[in-house]
């Protein structure tokens, strides 16, 4: 009669591993990265309404470094100051370690992040 109780708990403690190993599948990780930004002027205005060619690429290193990514999205509008693009395209271990985005936009010089308060 004492076994009786250890089996329900053993059979409940079965059930629940099978359970939580359904539950554990990977999942592959989407190859693109949408991304939301801000374009403003250094006096903090948004830049003016139209399209522009927007180079994306990530760092290993905040100077330097390697770069792991790299891609250029054209056509982007910009109203506002507010653009969308979506990344694609990223090699296995891009994401892997820490990473420092810089943003170029068209022949501009690359783009300096400023805080504002």
């Amino acid at each position: 009669m004492k076994r009786a109780p250890l089996c329900s708990l053993l059979a409940l403690l079965l059930m629940l591993l099978t359970l939580s190993a359904s539950f554990a599948q990977i999942v592959a990780v989407p190859n693109s990265l949408n991304f939301q930004g801000r374009l403003a002027k250094p006096d903090g205005t948004p830049v003016p309404d139209n399209t522009y060619s927007i180079r994306f690429r990530l760092f290993d290193a905040l100077t330097g470094g390697n770069v792991k990514f790299t891609q250029t999205v054209s056509g982007i509008a910009v109203k506002n100051g507010a653009f969308t693009a979506t990344l694609s395209g990223f090699a296995a271990g891009t994401f892997d370690g820490a990473l420092y985005l810089e943003i170029k936009i068209g022949n501009d010089p690359v783009l300096t992040p400023v805080s504002h308060s």
